[in-house]
């Protein structure tokens, strides 16, 4: 599936997540708590091979093009959402760190220009591969120590009998290479942060990462993390039993090199015409691509080349 931005500042994997705590009578004179949070792809040009298990981003266009398009992004997530902060988990180190300091660098230039109407972004680059390393998932307090003035600024919104009490006033936006399985882990745990205030101000004291009473939670946000990675990328999230259970063993290890394997099957023969159905139902091609499809790219011929194949099925879900 497509990666990055396009020219009007939309960048693929766009997720708006909510999570709302409220009394099971959903009564207008108790207290409903909202906090959100986003994903989406790297606001830059950029595509992955779909022939390799761990695929190098390769960045396009030029530095001013990929400017033009990331003022854009910004500029209507902080039309909704006020401020931004950046979380970035890809590697710094490899092949992801090239595309995180070009994505480091649009935000400083951004920064250096006032921001959006005066509104700098925060930017944080948490090498998660590196900090977690050892399946010590637990490591991402590191971040949330690092960004927790950022969100207790931020805070979540407040409505009680139908008024806003408060209003959230920032979003954290968070990626990694496809927005996904590290974004998962990190976004539950921001999640479990906020719960825990929100219980907090309701009288109730709870450590969630040592309570494990509240897997109604764990399991709401891996749910949602299944979710959001069977739409991009055909399977279920990757590093979703730490996210359901806060354990991670060999066995989930082995669980996700599975995972992986079916990712790169669908990316071979799956995901370019995934990726034209999705564009047609948007409106932004005709059922021509359909019918080319069909007449240009079925072959009972077992030469015909998988990766001309695939490149003339991506040409043609953009026409």
């Amino acid at each position: 599936m497509r990666r990055g931005i396009n020219e009007k500042g939309h960048t693929a994997n766009s997720v708006e997540t909510e999570q709302i705590l409220s009394d099971p009578s959903w009564s207008a004179n108790t207290r409903i708590y909202s906090y959100t949070g986003i994903r989406g792809s790297i606001p830059l040009y950029f595509s992955q091979s779909p022939y390799s298990l761990k695929p190098v981003p390769v960045l396009q266009h030029s530095f001013d093009t990929n400017h033009a398009a990331f003022q854009k992004h910004f500029k209507n997530l902080i039309i909704r959402y006020r401020e931004i902060q950046i979380v970035v988990l890809v590697d710094k180190k490899g092949g992801e760190a090239e595309i995180g300091a070009e994505y480091e660098k649009h935000t400083n230039q951004l920064n250096s220009e006032n921001g959006i109407q005066g509104s700098k972004l925060g930017f944080e680059w948490f090498d998660f591969h590196n900090i977690c390393r050892g399946m010590k998932f637990e490591n991402v307090g590191v971040l949330l120590d690092t960004i927790g003035s950022k969100l207790d600024e931020f805070g979540y919104t407040v409505v009680l009998d139908g008024k806003i009490q408060r209003k959230q006033s920032g979003v954290l936006r968070t990626n990694c290479m496809d927005c996904l399985d590290r974004t998962n882990v990190v976004q539950s745990a921001c999640g479990q942060r906020a719960l825990e205030q929100q219980l907090k101000a309701e009288g109730i004291n709870v450590d969630m990462q040592k309570d494990r009473s509240p897997q109604w939670f764990n399991t709401l946000w891996a749910d949602n993390g299944d979710a959001i990675s069977k739409q991009y990328a055909s399977t279920q999230a990757l590093k979703g039993d730490y996210v359901r259970t806060r354990r991670r063993n060999y066995q989930g290890v082995l669980v996700d090199w599975g995972l992986s394997l079916e990712r790169f099957y669908s990316g071979l023969l799956v995901d370019f015409f995934s990726q034209a159905a999705i564009d047609y139902l948007l409106g932004n091609v005709t059922d021509q691509v359909f019918e080319d499809f069909q007449a240009n790219m079925m072959s009972a011929d077992p030469a015909v080349s998988m990766q001309t194949m695939r490149q003339s099925a991506i040409e043609q879900s953009q026409k």
